[in-house]
């Protein structure tokens, strides 16, 4: 199951087991790269740099034109297929607690050093809780509720030898409504949590390496519907290094509903448009999506629905049907599609 951020449920686990006492597969060239840099150490590779050495892509606005239409075509169908993955593994990973079974945590340290337990080659992590309130559950864990703020940092934290990345910077978790637990899921059939990440990611020796910056919002509407919202986000993720995107002033939403043989189809909607930032190209472009992107759990893709993307003076459809996509391109913007090609 992937993981909602690549280290947060590693460290927010660590903290809950401190406090009581007490969630995808790299590809070849990413394994290939992790095995060549596995050896390198804080002080001899990467020496005191600050986390602002995490290289962070900056989107432009960008100009459509044939040359680009099947590049921005897949990797727009391949971002939005990488988010519906993420909403819907963390619809799975749902498990509500039982209210009998909660109590006030009290006496608890609202600061930890996780260095020992994360950083075993070196460095620092940190978490701190900047408000309550917490739960004890009935089986050990500790439970945050609504209004608890939680920070988590990491300077230059390096695990062990198998894994070739420093984890570097910042995030902070805030509960707006409902409970989450030790992995950041929710246990509760409602809530809403609120990530805001400073430079949050890992590097490796060529200072490279994946990140998450800026705001995210999960809003846990039921056990079959969530939704993703916020200001500007950008990432590169730990599991998916050839995938960068930013988005920015979006919303979306994911609906799952009952399949055959025990599967789950879904729906992938937003209530407005947005700007995606495409990144093997650097830009952003407004995104619509016109009709419901409908997701087929047995062929494992999206099998019907209309994307529109905009640069201001060109629009470009994509049409998205059970095997294939066609996209249209309306230079001019004028209704008028010049170029019908199918991906």
């Amino acid at each position: 199951m992937e993981k909602r951020y690549f280290t947060a449920a590693v460290v927010v686990a660590a903290l809950q087991f401190g406090l009581s006492g007490c969630s995808g597969s790299e590809d070849d060239e990413t394994a290939g790269e992790n095995n060549r840099n596995s050896r390198f150490a804080t002080s001899n590779r990467l020496g005191h740099d600050s986390p602002s050495a995490l290289q962070i892509r900056a989107y432009k606005p960008g100009v459509l034109n044939e040359d680009k239409l099947p590049q921005v075509t897949s990797e727009t169908l391949r971002i939005l297929d990488f988010l519906r993955r993420r909403m819907s593994n963390e619809l799975s990973r749902i498990s509500p607690a039982d209210p009998a079974q909660l109590a006030h945590s009290r006496n608890l340290a609202a600061e930890l050093d996780l260095s020992h337990q994360l950083c075993a080659r070196g460095g620092q992590a940190r978490a701190t809780l900047l408000a309550g309130p917490r739960f004890n559950y009935g089986d050990g864990q500790i439970l945050l509720g609504a209004g608890a703020r939680q920070r988590t940092e990491m300077n230059y934290c390096v695990g062990p030898l198998s894994e070739s990345y420093l984890q570097v910077g910042s995030f902070t978790a805030e509960v707006i409504s409902g409970l989450i637990g030790q992995s950041l899921e929710f246990v509760s059939e409602s809530g809403q949590i609120t990530l805001m990440y400073d430079r949050y990611g890992s590097l490796n020796s060529s200072r490279t390496g994946s990140y998450q910056q800026g705001d995210i919002r999960y809003t846990l509407h039921s056990p079959l519907k969530l939704a993703l919202s916020g200001q500007s986000y950008l990432e590169m993720p730990l599991d998916s290094r050839r995938l960068e995107f930013g988005l920015y002033d979006f919303t979306l939403a994911l609906e799952k509903q009952p399949a055959n043989y025990e599967q789950e189809d879904g729906q992938l909607n937003s209530p407005a448009p947005f700007r995606i930032g495409l990144g093997s190209l650097g830009e952003d472009y407004s995104i619509e999506l016109s009709s419901p992107l409908m997701y087929n759990s047995s062929v494992e893709s999206f099998w019907s629905g209309t994307i529109l993307l905009r640069d201001g003076s060109s629009t470009l459809k994509l049409e998205i049907y059970d095997g294939y996509t066609e996209y249209h391109f309306d230079a001019a913007s004028d209704g008028s599609f010049e170029t019908v090609q199918v991906l």
